[in-house]
């Protein structure tokens, strides 16, 4: 039976796209992220610090949020209203002026499932087609190119309803996906 993944859950993604191996001649475990054999000692999963950043910052919404709006100037890109990250608000003391940062997937995270699945259909074996599903769907989940800053009210409920508008169909294939986010 084969594996599927309705939504972004973190820890499962993760698993999926980074797996615990090992060196089937011997027997170490091999780096999640560069592959390279990991010596024994307090790393368990990668050969380096430099590894273990790479991979899990790889599929890190906090981080991947952060780049979108510095990319953006810290500003809507609709109206270019002035917006903060949730954790650089106090919360106890939010002025009504200050608005925080909503970061929109151009192509909603459900088609991007679509479209991972559509990419790795005919990829055999069926546990191989799943590792590769997974780590398509988290680089296309976290694609810069699709994301974009917006401002809650109105910017980004006026994205939700343009993309409720699309006439079908609303799944593209990996062309398209890459035509509309890199114009």
């Amino acid at each position: 039976m084969e594996r599927t993944l309705t939504r972004l859950d973190p820890w499962s993604l993760f698993q999926l796209v980074w797996p615990d191996r090992r060196n089937p001649h011997t027997g170490k475990r091999i780096c999640r992220f560069c592959g390279r054999d990991v010596s024994k000692g307090r790393r368990v999963f990668y050969c380096s610090d430099a590894c273990q950043i790479a991979c899990e910052s790889s599929l890190s919404w906090p981080l991947t949020r952060r780049r979108v709006w510095e990319r953006d100037g810290r500003k809507c890109r609709r109206c270019g209203a002035h917006l903060l990250l949730h954790e650089e608000i106090a919360y106890t003391s939010i002025p009504s002026n200050i608005q925080v940062a909503e970061i929109h997937h151009i192509e909603p995270a459900d088609d991007l499932w679509d479209l991972a699945h559509d990419i790795t259909k005919d990829i055999e074996p069926e546990s191989l087609r799943c590792h590769l599903r997974a780590k398509a769907y988290a680089i296309l989940f976290h694609h810069l190119d699709n994301l974009e800053t917006l401002c809650p009210k109105p910017c980004h409920d006026q994205a939700h309803e343009e993309i409720a508008k699309r006439p079908p169909p609303w799944r593209r294939t990996l062309d398209q996906f890459l035509t509309v986010t890199n114009p």
